[in-house]
């Protein structure tokens, strides 16, 4: 019987670009913004659901017709708020935040483009022209040690 082994190159990693955002407005504001500023049409999908269903994460996409490319806007943070059994009162809810990108926890959002994006600098530009957007640079991805948690189609 043959024995195949797999290696490492045998898989094809997947070719995205990241975007780490940082702004304090609601998923739903800044995606109305990326809308106005950078003609996408961004809509709010199902959430984001990771770590055996327990966080939640908003998610919002916009497939561009016209370079045949997916953006996946997605909060990086999210808090689950647990009710400790032993007390009743005021002060008995505990709020736990988890990081989609724990490395890049100080991000509020992130932008994943599907392919390869032509004129990323030009996107950071328009995205740092936003009032609301205190900053935003590209992720490299190849430093990455959570980069699992952004495979989720």
């Amino acid at each position: 019987m043959a024995l195949h082994r797999l290696t490492i190159d045998d898989f094809e990693e997947e070719q995205y670009k990241l975007l780490a955002i940082h702004c304090s407005n609601e998923g739903y504001h800044l995606a109305f913004l990326m809308n106005q500023n950078l003609q996408s049409q961004f809509h709010r999908t199902s959430d984001l659901n990771m770590f055996d269903d327990r966080s939640q994460y908003e998610r919002y996409e916009w497939f561009d017709c016209q370079l045949q490319n997916t953006w996946v806007l997605l909060r990086n943070r999210c808090s689950e708020s647990t009710t400790k059994k032993a007390q009743q009162g005021l002060f008995s809810f505990h709020a736990h935040v988890q990081f989609l990108l724990p490395e890049f926890s100080k991000a509020d959002y992130l932008l994943r483009m599907d392919n390869e994006v032509k004129g990323l600098k030009k996107i950071v530009a328009s995205l740092q022209q936003i009032p609301q957007v205190i900053t935003a640079y590209e992720v490299p991805i190849d430093q990455l040690k959570s980069k699992n948690n952004l495979i989720f189609d």
